[in-house]
């Protein structure tokens, strides 16, 4: 598994694939003028070596790929924060 860091934003997680920066945002609320257009939506983004954003795709949770940004946006937290381990460390000592 690739190893994520957090970003200065403690809501982003990035990690390296090749020379390319992935960036992933937690989900946000954006709340609208009223309650039908209040949304939730997550971003990924491709940074390149020159600190260039060179692509970004945001999804709304009405999306049908919502659900696999999320798992993604989860992994990556769950890996900087190493929870596995810590899980393991407490079963160990239990």
């Amino acid at each position: 598994m690739k190893k994520w860091d957090i970003t200065s934003q403690s809501n982003e997680f990035q990690t390296m694939v090749g020379n390319i920066s992935v960036l992933i945002v937690e989900p946000r609320r954006s709340l609208g003028f009223n309650a039908n257009l209040d949304m939730e939506s997550m971003s990924i983004a491709l940074v390149n070596e020159n600190g260039v954003e060179i692509d970004r795709q945001r999804v709304e949770k009405t999306d049908g790929s919502y659900a696999r940004f999320l798992e993604l946006f989860e992994k990556a937290r769950l890996n900087y924060y190493k929870v596995d381990d810590v899980l393991d460390k407490i079963i160990s000592e239990l």
